[in-house]
């Protein structure tokens, strides 16, 4: 794991980040929104938190052929 973490995935730590934060709780009722992209509970119809960014890409130019 690096030290300046760019969130480049190349090392996996973007997926293990998405793994243990990448839970959205709704603040009213506590329910896990398992749509990232959901803005409403669809349980209580509170506002959801921010979703997980998407994870980025290794651009092909930059992997070992």
């Amino acid at each position: 794991m690096c030290y300046c973490c760019n969130l480049c995935n190349r090392c996996g730590r973007a997926d293990e980040m998405k793994d243990r934060l990448g839970k959205r709780l709704c603040f009213s009722c506590g329910l896990e929104a398992s749509d990232n992209t959901a803005l409403i509970c669809p349980e209580c119809g509170s506002k959801l938190p921010p979703g997980f960014p998407d994870l980025p890409t290794i651009p092909t130019s930059e992997v070992g052929e």
